[in-house]
């Protein structure tokens, strides 16, 4: 059966006027006593200058190996210690706890005996903890960009970030994105804005009051331009600079509080920034154990369902939008729809009407004619009967 090995290491170091004075058969018995079910059976090399080999056994079953040595360098005394985990891949996983316990427990005792320094050099169990919380914020991170790209564009359209966002941050996506889009050549073409922006920025965009011009026309700039250089020849304080570009600026609401409202509670603003911190704790590689990751892991739950809410209420809201320009729509098609059908039915009432008067106009007309004979044969009927 396949086998995996999984190793953690750590040294300490003292100068050569101090002696380690460890007894090593105190720190393994101190161990045993500490966490259940851990038993050192001792191997055969008990020389500590080529090291002092214990197995490690849990519930009656060895499991790997615990390895001291001493060695002298350049005048300093240096302790190597190196747990070394081989197991069935089976047993992944099943003695996390015990083997976490040890390591601190070993080095809860070197410190008690006067350590000052322990530096740590290898740690599987840490590793494996930040490729699943790293995993895990990256997921997050990116529904959080998701979030607040949906929520804009259907808002602000496309060109929401250029025309919302406070300057500083466009100005950054500016100095980001060539170097972005240079190193990812298969999503160019992509808008990278949100991805250009730091994890610290996407928070900083919402709750930042952004600062635009009441007046970008060219005279303007220009005027206040020539307003600051006379400030700058030294007989004006910065005090009044700084007023006058601010003068400049109308005062605008934070993107957060004019197109969020209703969909996210503002409760993400600040538990944004408190994950953000521990974010860089994972980014920066920083050692975990298994507390900090599950604190970590539970906040990143948390947060994920509050991006679920808002995803959900940003729809509902939308959809809306959508369903009530739907029906404004129908209703005006209606109103054309009946406007052109009552146009219809009066054209068709004119029509008639114009054939009715046309025909009475007609019978009128032969009547008339029929009268006029009839009237011209009865005078030709007279005269012949005088005659």
């Amino acid at each position: 059966m396949d086998t995996m090995r999984r190793k953690i290491k750590f040294i300490t170091i003292k100068n050569s006027s101090m002696q380690l004075e460890i007894n090593y058969t105190d720190l393994v018995s101190s161990i045993e006593e500490e966490v259940s079910g851990i038993k050192f059976p001792m191997t055969d090399e008990t020389n500590i200058n080529k090291g002092i080999v214990y197995n490690v056994s849990l519930d009656e079953q060895i499991v790997g190996t615990l390895f001291f040595c001493e060695k002298k360098y350049n005048g300093y005394l240096n302790m190597e210690i190196i747990i070394d985990i081989t197991s069935d891949q089976s047993l992944s996983g099943k003695y996390e706890k015990e083997i976490g316990d040890m390591k601190k427990s070993i080095k809860n005792y070197l410190i008690k005996k006067g350590i000052q320094k322990i530096f740590w050099l290898e740690d599987y169990q840490s590793e494996h903890y930040n490729q699943l919380l790293s995993n895990k914020f990256y997921l997050l991170e990116n529904r959080f960009r998701n979030l607040i790209n949906f929520v804009m564009i259907n808002q602000k359209g496309s060109d929401w970030f250029i025309n919302e966002a406070p300057y500083s941050f466009r100005r950054q996506h500016q100095n980001l994105s060539e170097n972005y889009r240079e190193q990812v050549t298969s999503f160019s073409g992509v808008d990278d804005t949100l991805y250009c922006m730091l994890t610290d920025d996407l928070v900083d965009i919402l709750k930042k009051e952004p600062k635009k011009l009441k007046d970008s026309s060219p005279n303007k700039i220009e005027a206040l331009l020539h307003t600051l250089m006379k400030q700058l020849d030294g007989k004006s304080k910065h005090d009044s600079i700084k007023r006058t570009i601010l003068n400049q600026f109308d005062k605008n609401t934070p993107i957060f509080n004019e197109y969020f409202n209703g969909i996210c509670d503002r409760i993400i603003l600040n538990k944004w920034g408190d994950l953000s911190k521990k974010r860089n704790h994972i980014a920066h590689n920083k050692l975990i154990d298994s507390e900090l990751f599950e604190s970590f892991s539970s906040e990143i739950d948390d947060f994920d369902a509050i991006i679920d809410t808002s995803l959900k209420n940003a729809v509902e809201k939308f959809s809306n939008y959508i369903e009530a320009a739907t029906t404004t729509e129908a209703a005006t098609t209606t109103e054309a729809a009946t406007t052109t059908e009552a146009a219809t039915i009066t054209e068709a009432a004119t029509t008639t009407e114009a054939a009715t008067t046309t025909e009475a106009a007609t019978t009128t007309e032969a009547a008339t004619i029929t009268e006029a004979a009839t009237t011209t044969e009865a005078a030709t009927t007279t005269e012949a009967a005088t005659t």
